[in-house]
């Protein structure tokens, strides 16, 4: 029996006129596991489009108009496992080829554009379902029923959980929690760090998976809130390439990256220790205590033998040690609330600066409230 994978396709209202025969074709060329009709508020049909997209669209936009904000259908199938190169609006991408034929002829008979979605991988399947379901393709239960549901984006009114806020995070790119998880395993953030620190691939692209919206106008702010539970919680995102951790440390925080609580993501144990240090030292004023308490507790961790002194200077002195043995050095963060202590203190506007913000700027266009 050949081996099969799920996949996602999906009939924007303005699709609905060649229903019947798109779904007979589906039958034909695969097992169709479930079929549903949705519904979002026409109001807010923009918000979930950028969400479910990942791309930012305004009030009344061309895909908007083009799609219809009516009900539509959404089928989950499953398909033979094939892969192969086709041209995509995003470029060439290695995709299933019997999937995404179909969906190019299923276009044609609406009169094409993009009245047709189907996924391409079985991660887009799953990313497609988390947003419009809550769940993944391979928890859908087959039925031959139609299903009819009214419900927005999971997130959009706020989220039941962190498990299911790092559910909706984990069908997007890589991300880790960077420190204090512990404190996450009982409840959300609390008073100490009321923030969650996160390390992700793409900060504008995460902002809009979760629907999160910035605390600050400003460009260069890094800091977003989002509802969990009904409550507000802030969530700092941080890339590797905006200068808060050094470049090659993010990148292997990410690639080496373990399960933490709620289903969501952790550093491995040295990683760990060499960021927190970083943190301690180069983003606080003052070496607070408790950063070093957690520091000693981490000392297995670590080849290289501790301070005996709790003197910032000394810890200071060691990260220089820890970072140059791998070449690395102090970086300048894109976000001016973030301090650079180790590098004199007060933060200044330098020529480089500007030009990340600028970058950061156009990246982030339309995500201010």
């Amino acid at each position: 029996m050949a081996e099969t994978e799920r996949h996602v396709v999906v009939l924007w209202d303005f699709a609905r006129s060649a229903e019947a025969q798109i779904a007979r074709d589906l039958s034909d060329r695969f097992s169709v596991v479930a079929e549903m009709e949705i519904e979002w508020h026409k109001d807010r049909f923009s918000e979930q489009l950028t969400r479910f997209y990942g791309t930012r669209l305004p009030r009344r936009a061309h895909k908007e108009r083009h799609c219809g904000t009516g009900p539509f259908l959404l089928f989950v199938i499953e398909a033979p496992v094939r892969r192969a190169l086709r041209l995509t609006s995003s470029g060439p991408r290695t995709v299933n080829p019997e999937v995404f034929d179909a969906k190019r002829m299923y276009r044609a008979w609406t009169g094409g554009g993009h009245r047709v979605h189907a996924s391409d991988t079985p991660a887009e399947a799953d990313h497609d379902l988390m947003l419009v379901l809550g769940s993944r393709c391979a928890e859908v239960d087959a039925t031959s029923e139609r299903r009819r549901l009214k419900r927005p984006i999971i997130g959009s009114d706020g989220y039941s959980s962190l498990a299911e806020l790092f559910a909706v995070l984990n069908t997007g790119d890589r991300w880790v929690i960077m420190r204090n998880w512990s404190e996450l395993e009982d409840g959300l953030p609390g008073d100490d760090h009321p923030d969650i620190d996160l390390m992700v691939d793409d900060a504008a692209g995460c902002c809009r998976l979760l629907g999160a919206t910035p605390t600050r106008r400003l460009p260069w702010r890094s800091q977003f809130r989002v509802l969990v539970e009904s409550r507000p919680v802030l969530i700092d995102l941080r890339t590797p390439y905006d200068g808060y951790l050094p470049a090659p440390l993010a990148e292997r925080m990410l690639d080496r990256r373990v399960s933490g609580p709620h289903g969501g993501w952790i550093p491995e144990g040295c990683d760990h220790f060499v960021s927190l240090l970083y943190h301690a030292v180069v983003h606080k004023p003052t070496l607070y205590s408790g950063y070093v308490a957690l520091l000693r507790g981490l000392e297995h961790e670590i080849a290289i033998p501790y301070p005996a002194s709790d003197d910032r200077a000394a810890w200071e002195r060691y990260l220089v040690q820890l970072l140059r043995a791998e070449g690395l050095h102090e970086t300048d963060p894109v976000d001016l609330s973030v301090g650079n202590y180790a590098s004199g203190g007060p933060r200044r506007l330098t020529r480089r600066t500007w030009e990340a913000l600028r970058t950061v700027y156009r990246l982030r266009k339309g995500l201010s409230v």
